[in-house]
């Protein structure tokens, strides 16, 4: 006696050839005759276009019959049937083959809308509410570029894919919002070489700063456009002020806070030790880093010129170094401060007083680029 508990079934539809899904998988289209499981329950699933989904549980069903070999004997029926055996129950199970058939018919075709009346159905339109392309699930290309309008850069003006959609009107590989002659085809940024305009920029080549190189400064470029031409701008890519070099304008309440903490950073005597009344004018400092992202902080160690010069160089280091290290520990990135130490050099008063050394023993800080 057979022991296998799977059975083959039939599924057929009206209309034939639609989808059959198993638990979610895919078996194939009406009429289809799998083997499944007898001992679970699955879920059947019948798709296809123009119909609702028909979705049924099928669920074998414990038979009471007496089984003789594979001739099944019972309710006056006799006939040749699988033999397939539920050992927890020790009676047959199977699935009515009837009970499958009833559920194939698909009913009536449902209606198809289409809202923007493009011809495509608006269960398979990707835009259902604007009139489209059937080639593009539904949806427009305004400029008729062959580019959808959602994929399209410049979805009003015909277009080359190469550019997203946006045009290259004299050919020359430049699109026309970045060719400075888009209607005269060029190489040089999209104008024409000129013999004595090797670069195309406009400035002959006699008075270009930069004759190689297309620029909109004196013929040299200028790439944060702050007037100022890249090869003399400290800041070429932030936009600044000439006075500045190029770079931005530090704000007089930047200027305030670290000239405060100049003056208000101690240390105990002879040592690299910060004394804790400093701590708030290095936070201080550590905020308007933190806020300003574009700076660089430059700290500098001084001392008088008590002692000996050597000593005092080290001393100096040290102390910037602590300052840096505390700033660090502020949450500043240590890749944007460094720290050097100069001993006796650049005294800002007279060393032979002792106000005049107390102003000397310092540790400045200037934000840079």
């Amino acid at each position: 006696m057979r022991k296998n508990t799977q059975q083959d079934v039939t599924f057929t539809t009206q209309p034939p050839n639609a989808e059959v899904f198993i638990d979610g998988e895919s078996v194939g289209n009406s009429p289809v005759t799998v083997s499944v499981e007898t001992k679970e329950a699955h879920k059947i699933e019948y798709k296809t276009d123009g119909y609702e989904t028909k979705s049924y549980t099928l669920e074998g069903r414990i038979l009471p019959k007496y089984v003789v070999g594979d001739i099944a004997i019972g309710g006056g029926i006799a006939g040749f049937i699988p033999l397939i055996i539920d050992h927890s129950t020790n009676k047959w199970r199977g699935f009515d083959q009837f009970e499958v058939n009833n559920y194939g018919d698909l009913g009536a075709r449902t209606a198809i809308t289409d809202k923007d009346g493009d011809g495509v159905a608006d269960d398979k339109d990707d835009c259902p509410t604007v009139k489209g392309l059937a080639k593009f699930a539904g949806c427009p290309d305004s400029d008729n570029d062959g580019i959808k309008d959602s994929d399209d850069v410049c979805p009003s003006t015909a277009g080359i894919a190469k550019f997203k959609g946006c045009p290259d009107t004299d050919g020359d590989g430049f699109q026309d919002s970045e060719d400075k002659c888009p209607t005269v085809a060029g190489e040089i940024n999209g104008c024409p070489k000129a013999n004595d305009d090797k670069d195309g920029d406009g400035v002959k080549d006699a008075v270009d700063k930069c004759p190689t190189v297309f620029g909109t400064v004196s013929g040299c470029p200028d790439g944060d456009k702050d007037g100022i031409a890249d090869n003399v701008d400290k800041c070429p890519t932030v936009a600044g002020i000439a006075a500045n070099s190029g770079c931005p304008q530090v704000d007089d309440e930047v200027k305030k806070v670290l000239a405060q903490a100049m003056e208000g950073l101690f240390f105990n005597s002879g040592s690299s030790v910060i004394q804790p009344k400093s701590y708030a004018v290095l936070d201080n400092v550590a905020k308007i880093m933190i806020a300003n992202p574009s700076y660089k902080l430059m700290i500098s160690g001084y001392t008088d010129n008590t002692g000996s010069a050597s000593g005092n160089l080290r001393l100096s280091k040290a102390r910037a170094a602590a300052a840096k290290a505390y700033l660090i520990k502020d949450g500043v990135d240590a890749s944007r401060m460094t720290s050097e130490g100069y001993g006796i050099s650049n005294p800002r008063a007279d060393n032979n007083t002792a106000a005049g050394r107390k102003l000397n023993r310092r540790v400045e800080f200037k934000v840079n680029y």
